[in-house]
């Protein structure tokens, strides 16, 4: 059995994000393929962006358990 405290967000629908031990929220910065068009050719290119890490358990616990069932 597993309880949930972090779910992604609070009470009133808000997000939640991960934060340091300063209350800070912490940032990552993650690779995001993007559709662009140069001279009437669309084509992709990859680009950084700096995000939130959303403050959710439940993938946590659902991955938990998958590896509990295989150990078992």
């Amino acid at each position: 059995m597993a309880l949930a405290n972090h779910i992604g967000h609070d009470k009133r629908g808000n997000k939640t994000y991960v934060r340091d031990a300063e209350g800070n929220e912490i940032v990552e910065t993650v690779e995001e393929r993007i559709r662009d068009v140069q001279n009437g050719t669309p084509y992709y290119r990859t680009i950084e962006v700096k995000q939130k890490i959303e403050d959710d358990n439940t993938r946590h616990i659902a991955r938990a358990f998958r590896d509990w069932l295989v150990a078992r």
